[in-house]
């Protein structure tokens, strides 16, 4: 019971079976059991954690056929690169996993319903559609996409080879678009930072950023003094010219989407927060995060600055 019921919180947190078994092992013995007269080892472990898992997942499987039969469905999906063990061989290796959800008007949950995170042979839209239709088969709700949401890369919204046009093809039936409207605007951004900086670069990573993200447990002191800090000069404008009334327009906006807390997502609100403080509105407890991801997509804040 114990190993069934610690399967699968333990494969959430990637605990391992040897430590999983002795992690078991020690409960045992604080309650007083014997372990020789118990069978537990690593073997029973393995064996029953999988057991666990795959009825787990075919009972998972079958909740979402029933929820989703009949109804129209809109198309999630996005790829990144994770690095994984392969146990065989006792490596670490980078693959591409694709991570495929659904929602829908019909439901009144509008939370996604995760189907699976799986891994492609590449991120090629041929090579995304192959999974992406395998596990729409596996839930059969195949004829009842109607949309398809994604970021705006050539792979995806290719011509001729991209995964949308490809699945539309494939499903033989028009669907609808839902581009993801954060990607349009890292290309504008990419362009703003090649002019500002000079550095022209088609990788995801950018030297600034990188370099900022290296430095800053050395100057994080510094910045959470708060000193020096360059903001929006509103003097500089005309009281009524077009650029004064953008910036009065964004301030109450940002103030407002503040006070509303309209935010589906920890890192909009963050941005809003930057804007409405460089714009000289208040914004209690504000504070600059350390930097994470290194791309464009994910560093408008450092871009703002």
């Amino acid at each position: 019971d114990l190993v069934d019921c610690t399967a699968a919180v333990s494969a959430r947190y990637r605990l391992g079976i040897r430590p999983q078994t002795s992690l078991l092992a020690a409960i045992c013995n604080k309650a007083g059991v014997n372990l020789e007269d118990i069978t537990l080892s690593r073997a029973t472990v393995h064996r029953k954690r999988f057991k666990q898992i795959e009825e787990q997942g075919d009972k998972i499987r079958e909740d979402i056929m029933t929820t989703l039969k009949g109804k129209k469905l809109c198309l999630h999906f996005d790829g990144k690169q994770v690095k994984q063990i392969e146990e065989d061989l006792n490596i670490t290796v980078t693959v591409e996993r694709i991570a495929i959800s659904v929602t829908s008007p019909d439901l009144d949950d509008t939370d996604d319903i995760l189907l699976g995170v799986v891994q492609a042979s590449s991120s090629k839209g041929c090579d995304q559609v192959d999974v992406i239709l395998n596990l729409l088969e596996y839930y059969d709700i195949v004829d009842q996409i109607f949309a398809v949401c994604c970021d705006t890369t050539s792979s995806n919204t290719g011509v001729f080879s991209g995964a949308i046009v490809l699945l539309s093809t494939i499903l033989d039936t028009p669907l609808l678009w839902f581009l993801c409207r954060r990607h349009m605007l890292e290309v504008h951004i990419s362009h703003f930072m090649e002019a500002l900086t000079g550095e022209k670069t088609k990788g995801p990573r950018r030297g600034l950023y990188v370099k900022l993200q290296k430095v800053w447990p050395s100057v994080k002191e510094d910045i959470d003094k708060m000193e020096g800090l360059i903001k929006f000069n509103w003097k500089t404008l005309q009281v009524g010219s077009p650029l004064y009334e953008l910036a009065q327009e964004a301030l109450q906006f940002g103030e407002r989407a503040l006070t509303l807390e309209t935010f589906a997502r920890g890192d909009y609100r963050k941005l809003c927060e930057m804007f409405v403080f460089y714009l000289g509105g208040e914004v209690p407890g504000f504070h600059f995060h350390q930097p994470g991801a290194c791309h464009e997509a994910r560093y408008f804040c450092c871009c703002l600055n």
